[in-house]
C-alpha cells in the first residue's frame, strides 16, 4: 500500500471516529431535551433517517448546514459538540 493510500485510510478512520463520536453527542442532547427523532426531524427539517443515521456516526454526508441546525436547535454551541478524546 502507497503512503498516500495509507494516510487516506488513516484521514477516513479518524473522521469515522469524530463522527461517532458527534453522534453520540446529538443522541445525548436528544434524550436529554425528551425529544423523539421524529420531533427532530420535522423541527429541522430532515428526514428521520438522517437523524438516525448522524446520531450513529453513519451518515457521511454531514455537512455544516445540516449540523449548524441541529445546534441551533438544541440551543449548544458547535465547538462543544466537536470536542472529542
Amino acid at each position: 500500500m502507497s503512503r498516500r493510500n495509507i494516510k487516506n485510510t488513516e484521514l477516513n478512520e479518524r473522521a469515522q471516529k469524530y463522527l461517532i463520536c458527534i453522534g453520540k453527542k446529538l443522541c445525548e442532547l436528544r434524550k436529554s431535551n425528551g425529544k423523539s427523532i421524529r420531533a427532530v426531524a420535522k423541527a429541522t427539517k430532515m428526514s428521520r433517517s438522517i437523524i438516525s443515521k448522524l446520531e450513529k456516526g453513519q451518515y457521511e454526508n454531514f455537512g455544516l448546514n445540516r449540523f449548524s441546525d441541529l445546534c441551533k436547535y438544541y440551543n449548544v454551541q458547535m465547538v462543544d459538540i466537536v470536542e472529542c478524546d
